[in-house]
């Protein structure tokens, strides 16, 4: 049972990280005007989501787990 509570909690400070991760995304797009540079693959993921004629569809949490799994450090 310690091992599941122990995951939880993992879980909900990375969900907490990459909510400031995508918020702080989105407000640096907002102080650039929108029309900035493309940087990282957050700032991809975000501009799929923010487009609402994009042909694939992205919650905040489908992107919060494509960062999880595209993680550079974790190979």
């Amino acid at each position: 049972m310690r091992f599941n509570k122990r995951i939880k909690e993992i879980r909900n400070r990375f969900d907490t990280i990459m909510d400031k991760a995508i918020e702080k995304h989105q407000e640096e797009k907002k102080e650039i005007g929108g029309g900035g540079q493309i940087k990282d693959l957050l700032d991809i993921f975000l501009g799929i989501y923010e487009d609402e004629n994009s042909k694939l569809k992205l919650t905040k949490e489908n992107i919060k787990v494509l960062m999880m799994v595209s993680d550079p450090l974790s190979s």
